[in-house]
């Protein structure tokens, strides 16, 4: 166990929208709503589970992520 209870093994992912939704599809919009990235630039942090990958999958396009360590959330 690291520092507050936060373990070594990550189990979250870190989310950042890069683009905007100009040429975006209805459901591309929705998932990225249902993910709280509304606008370019805005960031969140996701449960590292199956369905929430398959949602990220789906707007890859839109956005950037990967496992954050501590002292990005400490940032964060």
């Amino acid at each position: 166990m690291g520092e507050r209870g936060l373990s070594d093994e990550c189990n979250s992912l870190l989310v950042i929208r890069i683009r905007g939704g100009v040429k975006a599809s209805r459901d591309e919009l929705a998932t990225l709503r249902m993910l709280n990235l509304t606008r370019a630039n805005r960031a969140t942090i996701i449960p590292k589970t199956p369905s929430f990958i398959g949602m990220l999958k789906k707007v890859e396009h839109y956005i950037t992520w990967g496992e954050p360590n501590l002292k990005t959330i400490k940032t964060f």
